[in-house]
């Protein structure tokens, strides 16, 4: 496998070894490659500039390359027609989902599917506490279930409470 300094001097390394390396280990399984809040890690103002659009460039081959074991998610903070053109060409063969609140029982559903993963369980004050300030936010409801699994585990504890909830407020 390449090392980062290799990668940086030649990216397409990262097709012709790194990707067929987890591919063998995938088997017939496609690898899914998710980019949450894609929008913001190229900024609007230099997206249609090198270096970034040579990034964008780049996941645009990689999309399109019909032998390519991928599949990608692009989470984007704003509407498709409102980001700087280098996005809109890697978008523009891009399914769009647009992505709505979670209603209270699905908000409840993720946190305590996602904390039994986690070996943690939510008190029914502490989702309700996650539910007023998150009113089914997907991302706030996600930032604060992570917040809270994270003090739970330095805590050692398993159960969270309503104050948990509020100590993971501050950060």
């Amino acid at each position: 496998m390449p090392d980062e300094a290799s990668l940086a001097a030649d990216y397409n390394q990262f097709r012709r070894k790194v990707l067929p390396e987890i591919q063998r280990h995938l088997e017939d399984k496609k690898l899914l490659i998710l980019f949450d809040e894609f929008d913001v890690a190229v900024p609007a103002d230099i997206a249609d500039y090198f270096p970034a659009d040579t990034l964008l460039g780049f996941l645009q081959m990689l999309i399109e390359e019909p032998q390519q074991p991928l599949a990608f998610v692009f989470v984007v903070g704003q509407r498709l027609d409102l980001l700087a053109e280098g996005y809109r060409r890697l978008f523009r063969s891009a399914r769009a989902e647009p992505v709505g609140r979670l209603d209270q029982e699905d908000t409840y559903e993720l946190l305590t599917d996602l904390g039994q993963l986690g070996q943690i369980s939510y008190t029914n004050e502490a989702l309700g506490k996650i539910w007023d300030l998150t009113n089914g936010h997907p991302l706030l409801t996600q930032l604060i279930g992570s917040e809270v699994f994270d003090r739970l585990q330095r805590q050692q504890t398993q159960v969270a409470t309503p104050n948990d909830v509020e100590a993971c407020l501050d950060k």
